[in-house]
C-alpha cells in the first residue's frame, strides 16, 4: 500500500508473508492473489491488484484505474 507502483516477485511476497522455515511453492501466491481479488470484488473501484507478467504482483496506482 505504501508503494502502489512497485511490483513484488512471488519470492518477495513469500519472504514477507510466510515464516522462513516453511516451504511455499511460488505458485501458491497465485492462489492467494486470486482469493484476494475475489474477496475485493468489483465494488472496489476495479481490482487494485495488478499482475505483471513474468515479474509478480503490485497494487495499481490511481492513474491506471486498478485494471490488471
Amino acid at each position: 500500500m505504501r508503494h502502489p507502483g512497485r511490483v513484488f516477485s512471488r519470492r518477495e511476497i513469500i519472504a514477507r508473508c510466510w515464516p522462513s522455515d516453511v516451504f511455499v511453492d511460488p505458485r501458491t501466491v497465485n492462489v492467494h492473489i486470486a482469493t484476494l481479488r475475489r474477496l475485493l470484488g468489483p465494488g472496489f473501484h476495479g481490482n487494485p491488484i495488478r499482475s505483471v507478467r513474468s515479474l509478480g504482483y503490485g497494487l495499481a496506482g490511481s492513474q491506471d484505474g486498478g485494471e490488471a
